[in-house]
């Protein structure tokens, strides 16, 4: 009986805490007081021009809709040839960097990971097969994982203290291998955000980005990069995301996720990043 241990590659845990102030502002009240009086004197020419922006926001809905219809052939297409090229990848490098600065209006912390590494997978499926990654944080710690890939599944784990100077390793066996990111299960949650998706052309890759912010990224990759949130609703959150595969081969080389918040609560920037390379599919 294999044992169950989810690595956390990037160990993110991205709880982030923010806390709103419970304070009034005497200037804001005064401000407000003025303002009223001037609202009146706009509500008349603001009349007048809605009709004009409503008819003219009918126009954008319906060219909108016109190109989220030919954008959906693109994508379906294209899906379908990405799904094709990654079903049977043997082997790639992983290279990721996240970067999360937070500040809950008293104190700011900042969390930067790089992780780098390689992967094997099974010949027929998408199970890990042996793997070696190391990951350096600014706080000092260095830690190398290891799935060695031999018939008693062993898991090693190094963990130095630069810091301290030291270093402990740990080891065990019937290990089932999984980690956060995976490059498969990346995909799968990619494919699920199909329809939320626009495609451009960039030299030798095609460009994936958000049709708008009107989707749950925390939700999507949370799994995958051990994201949590508290204090803060995911649309309060300013989101960006961008995928890139390569034109010709069709393999997934990279996903930049942004997410950014700067309210009364507090501020979050998180940048994380993971690419892929030396991609080497399984031949039969």
């Amino acid at each position: 009986m294999k044992i169950r241990i989810k690595i956390a590659i990037l160990m993110i845990s991205a709880l982030i805490l923010l806390s709103a102030c419970q304070q009034k502002d005497f200037e804001d009240t005064k401000k407000n007081s003025k303002t009223e009086g001037n609202t009146k004197k706009t509500e008349q020419k603001l009349d007048e021009n809605n009709s004009a922006d409503k008819t003219s926001e009918k126009k954008e809905t319906n060219n909108e809709t016109e190109n989220k219809t030919e954008q959906n052939t693109d994508i379906d297409k294209l899906f379908e040839e990405i799904r094709t090229a990654n079903q049977s990848i043997k082997y790639l490098k992983m290279d990721a960097l996240l970067n999360i600065i937070t500040n809950n209006t008293v104190t700011t912390k900042t969390n930067v990971q790089h992780m780098y590494g390689d992967v094997e997978y099974e010949p027929t499926s998408s199970k890990i097969k042996k793997a070696a990654f190391q990951r350096d944080a600014n706080d000092g710690i260095i830690t190398k994982f290891e799935f060695l890939g031999d018939k008693d599944y062993t898991f090693r784990q190094a963990t130095i203290d630069s810091n301290k100077k030291t270093q402990d390793v740990k080891e065990q066996k019937h290990v089932k291998y999984e980690m956060h990111p995976d490059y498969y299960a990346l995909l799968n949650k990619i494919y699920s955000m199909k329809d939320d998706l626009k495609v451009k052309e960039e030299g030798n890759d095609y460009i994936l980005t958000l049709r708008s912010q009107n989707i749950d990224l925390l939700g999507i990759f949370q799994d995958s990069y051990d994201l949590k949130l508290t204090g803060v609703s995911q649309s309060e959150v300013k989101k960006d995301l961008i995928l890139i595969f390569d034109k010709n081969t069709k393999y997934f080389k990279k996903i930049n996720l942004k997410l950014t918040y700067n309210g009364e609560k507090g501020s979050i920037n998180m940048d994380i990043q993971t690419k892929y390379s030396d991609h080497k599919p399984n031949v039969i």
